[in-house]
């Protein structure tokens, strides 16, 4: 299947389910322009948070089992914690774009977001790079985050990933978070090592 046409049927089905999610849900700031381009680019598909895996030659995305209790997709969506984010991966499967609203109960100190936040964002969607990348689950080998400056809460943040190598099992993949200026306030680096998913429990017998 050619990029053209991995793209638009892929996109199709994505643009569907962003658009019922938007009617659900009204995030508290419009989608960044810049990211708002990729939804409307060929070249990319939208991920939701549970659909980074798939077939790699046909661009299916297929939704993995739901994790009620997971660190960060049980606080996306809440007022004042992870309050909106969108996810995009183009169709090489090298690159991802999207942004997250930090909220307010987001801070380590007046009016700022906890670095450590910022980084289980950076690890989350580093993951999800190698995830999109390989088409199998992983671990965190190791993370290093660089912050340049202070993040300020009830803002957008940028995230930009690209995967650097894949060598046997580990993928390195790096990052950084911009604001809606262009302005990069934190730079991060990851390994991760791909691990088998477990297969289905064959049907028990009668």
């Amino acid at each position: 299947m050619s990029d053209d046409n991995l793209a638009s049927s892929t996109k199709t089905k994505s643009s569907m389910e962003l658009d019922t999610l938007s009617d659900s849900f009204k995030p508290p700031m419009n989608m960044p322009p810049k990211i708002a381009a990729l939804r409307k680019d060929r070249k990319y598909v939208w991920l939701t948070s549970d659909r980074a895996w798939g077939d790699r030659s046909a661009g299916d995305m297929i939704a993995r089992a739901p994790i009620p209790k997971h660190f960060i997709h049980s606080k996306m969506y809440h007022p004042t914690k992870y309050e909106a984010s969108h996810v995009f991966g183009h169709i090489s499967r090298k690159s991802l774009a999207g942004y997250v609203y930090f909220g307010s109960a987001l801070c380590g100190t007046n009016g700022v977001i906890h670095s450590g936040c910022i980084a289980t964002i950076f690890d989350e969607l580093l993951g999800l790079g190698m995830i999109f990348a390989t088409g199998s689950g992983g671990v965190t080998l190791s993370l290093t985050v660089e912050h340049l400056r202070s993040f300020a809460a009830d803002q957008v943040g940028l995230y930009f990933i690209d995967v650097e190598s894949m060598e046997g099992r580990k993928v390195a993949v790096k990052g950084r978070l911009e604001d809606n200026d262009g302005v990069v306030y934190s730079e991060a680096r990851g390994l991760y090592l791909t691990v088998k998913l477990p297969s289905k429990p064959a049907p028990s017998k009668l």
